[in-house]
């Protein structure tokens, strides 16, 4: 998602935050992040002489695969991205640009007097969502959580100032990523079930923990 992180020397990348929950606010507060990765959006090239009119820039594809017990005991992730060479919008191993980032899952807490064991909020990534579809050179996407979050990106404006991460509440939003694109995000009445929709209809379900 398009930020101003100084670390990129586009000036625009990704930040991705994850630790356990400490008090359980099913928010990650700055203290209790245990490892944080930057994804830099590509530099821009040289300019060339005028052509004729091309396809869409080259953006990110994602796939999120299980972790090996010997790199995560309790289980988790481990999101793979790549530059979508072959724009098909689908990742592949033999895409360009590679990268990993491996989300581990915290250990069951020692028993309280009630007798029940401790419970780790499920942070894990489970799945990737692009709203109105890969259709801008560097599009936004959204992270789906295990416990049915969803985890976005917020800027100032579209130049990506002041960049933050946060979970989306249910309600109606619009991408920074120049696309234009407004997506919307609700609960079932009896809190079951979490659907995004955009173009009208709804284009994803889940079930809420």
């Amino acid at each position: 998602m398009s930020t101003g992180l100084l670390a990129c020397a586009s000036g625009s990348g990704l930040q991705i935050s994850s630790g356990l929950d400490g008090d359980r606010s099913q928010i990650l507060e700055a203290s209790e992040i245990d490892q944080a990765q930057i994804l830099c959006d590509g530099e821009d090239g040289a300019v060339g002489g005028a052509g004729p009119a091309g396809a869409n820039g080259i953006g990110m594809v994602f796939q999120v695969v299980a972790a090996l017990p010997s790199d995560c005991a309790s289980g988790g992730s481990i999101l793979l991205m790549a530059l979508d060479g072959d724009q098909d919008g689908n990742y592949s191993a033999t895409d360009p640009g590679q990268q990993s980032l491996t989300m581990c899952n915290g250990i069951d807490g020692q028993d309280g007097q009630d007798g029940e064991d401790g419970q780790t909020p499920g942070y894990t990534t489970v799945d990737t969502i692009t709203p109105c579809g890969n259709n801008v050179a560097f599009k936004e996407v959204l992270l789906r959580l295990q416990n049915g979050q969803v985890l976005a990106s917020f800027s100032a404006d579209t130049g990506g100032t002041m960049t933050r991460l946060s979970f989306l509440p249910d309600g109606t939003f619009m991408n920074t990523d120049s696309s234009g694109c407004v997506f919307s995000l609700s609960t079932s009445v009896d809190g079951s079930t979490r659907s995004i929709s955009w173009a009208n209809q709804v284009q994803m379900s889940w079930s809420m923990p």
